[in-house]
């Protein structure tokens, strides 16, 4: 708890717990990246935009820091309904986070999906996507970017 708050007792509350159970978790090293949350109105849901916004996330992460791994937290229901499937993560186990707040009523027990290097470099250059009316096509090795006419 003392990563997210200086006096946990006070700001999180009394019997407040923050644990990774996932096996994983451990492993994830390094340059690591943490694709964040994101809310869409409900208008806009079912629409595959998250999907197109988390693979625009992946490609800008890739672009800043090209991380050693890439992971979210992500709920239970994201797992059966396939979104961490959609977003392209490969890897998936539970407890990722397991977070425990009683004073504010949270109990959550979260799954951590990943991605490696390898494998987010993969993602973003399967979802390269051409602009219209341009014949530039983005590519990526290890470490760069670079630009070449189709």
């Amino acid at each position: 708890m003392r990563a997210w708050f200086a006096d946990p007792t006070f700001i999180a509350g009394p019997g407040s717990s923050s644990r990774c159970d996932a096996p994983t978790g451990r492993s994830i090293t390094g340059l690591v990246a943490y694709h964040g949350d994101i809310w869409l109105r409900e208008d806009f849901r079912g629409c595959g935009l998250s999907t197109f916004i988390g693979r625009i996330a992946f490609g800008l992460a890739w672009a800043k820091w090209s991380p050693d791994f890439i992971y979210a937290l992500v709920a239970d229901w994201h797992i059966k309904k396939g979104v961490a499937d959609q977003y392209g993560y490969l890897h998936q186990e539970p407890h990722g986070s397991v977070l425990h707040l009683p004073a504010h009523g949270i109990d959550d027990d979260d799954w951590l999906v990943w991605l490696t290097r390898d494998e987010l470099l993969k993602t973003v250059r399967a979802s390269s996507l051409r602009a219209p009316c341009e014949n530039t096509v983005a590519t990526a090795d290890s470490r760069s970017w670079t630009a070449s006419q189709d």
